[in-house]
């Protein structure tokens, strides 16, 4: 595993935006140059759509709305009005690192510059639903600047990952709190309508959910709602990296949410807790938080385990088919990582649900 900010560098500048990716490096992005292309995208995309078994539908006629409509798939090469073309090349732009997934961004004053992909028309759709639902847990979409790249609101705070993570979430109400704004985003979604040939990020990884798919639906979840991945500010609270974005059980997004924020692993010294996080305490301060059923809570611990051992399948595939950026992320050690991880799950599992 790896908890260390020098190594990763998951947190630059003012909260280090776009950056907080998993130290463990959840496979949950396209690959940058010199990996996968949109073809090999469209192509996971169509399996996707098989497992899901035509989830999405068409809008029923007379029920659309603005903030739900369908997004027009040509908005990958130009910007959605009202939102306007930025500069591009602007010389007050700030080189952002530190992702083991995204690559190629920077910040232009209040905005992140990001390189879209096939999904980004989707993803956009997403986040303007959850702006006009009132939901300000995520960062908001200014349009595409001139050279292609998506433009993002930058959200002040602090990223709580890997060594500010007992400060900023080691108290029962940071843990609520974190439950009640994915829970949110959850809610904000329901009359999310979009296109049924949406291109999702990794729709192939949606079968390892479907065993948990309940009375609840499947819903367009964050899918990457870590403590990484969440930007703590003095008056808000935010989940950005949205990318990976796409339709899953409700739970799931919870279970993984639990991973990086508990947090799940065999040593989080790293993260503040050298004797380890009081895992089932803080299970259920944010299972309260997100308003999870007494037996939905019971149950967290089991899904926690599918959800860690589905990125670690996943990882260890694109590992072994020589897929970058997960095949140097593997020699690195981010497979033994995971493996750690999913053996301390499977193993405390039983233990956690009987004290939940």
């Amino acid at each position: 595993m790896c908890w260390s900010r020098e190594k990763c560098r998951c947190r630059t500048g003012a909260g280090g935006r776009g950056l907080g990716k998993s130290p463990l490096a959840m496979p949950t992005g396209i690959p940058p140059a010199g990996g996968l292309g949109q073809s090999d995208a469209r192509r996971w995309a169509r399996l996707g759509d098989a497992l899901l078994g035509g989830f999405w539908g068409r809008q029923p006629e007379g029920q659309g709305s603005s903030r739900s409509s369908v997004l027009d798939r040509n908005q990958i090469s130009r910007p959605a009005p009202p939102y306007p073309c930025h500069g591009a090349g602007v010389s007050d732009e700030t080189p952002l690192t530190g992702g083991n997934l995204s690559t190629g961004l920077g910040r232009v004053g209040n905005t992140v510059r990001r390189p879209t992909g096939p999904w980004t028309p989707a993803v956009h759709q997403l986040l303007r639903h959850l702006e006009a639902a009132g939901i300000d847990g995520a960062p908001r979409v200014r349009g595409l600047d001139e050279a292609g790249r998506e433009v993002i609101e930058f959200i002040e705070g602090e990223v709580a990952w890997p060594g500010d993570h007992r400060r900023l979430l080691g108290g029962d109400d940071a843990m609520e709190r974190v439950g009640r704004l994915l829970r949110a985003s959850h809610d904000a979604v329901r009359d999310l309508h979009p296109d049924p040939q949406a291109v999702w990020r990794f729709p192939e990884m949606a079968g390892d959910a479907l065993p948990f798919l309940d009375e609840q639906g499947l819903i367009v979840c964050h899918n990457d709602p870590g403590a990484w991945n969440l930007v703590v500010g003095p008056d808000r609270w935010a989940f950005i990296d949205w990318d990976a974005a796409g339709p899953r059980p409700p739970v799931w997004d919870v279970a993984y949410c639990a991973v990086g924020t508990v947090p799940i692993a065999p040593s989080a010294a790293g993260a503040g807790w050298p004797e380890g996080a009081p895992v089932p305490r803080r299970l259920r301060a944010l299972a309260r938080g997100y308003g999870l059923s007494s037996a939905a809570t019971r149950r967290l611990p089991e899904v926690i385990v599918a959800r860690i051992a589905s990125s670690y399948k996943h990882l260890k595939l694109r590992a072994e088919a020589g897929i970058s950026p997960w095949d140097d992320l593997w020699r690195d050690g981010h497979g033994e990582g995971w493996r750690s991880m999913l053996e301390f799950a499977k193993q405390n599992a039983a233990k956690w649900a009987a004290a939940l």
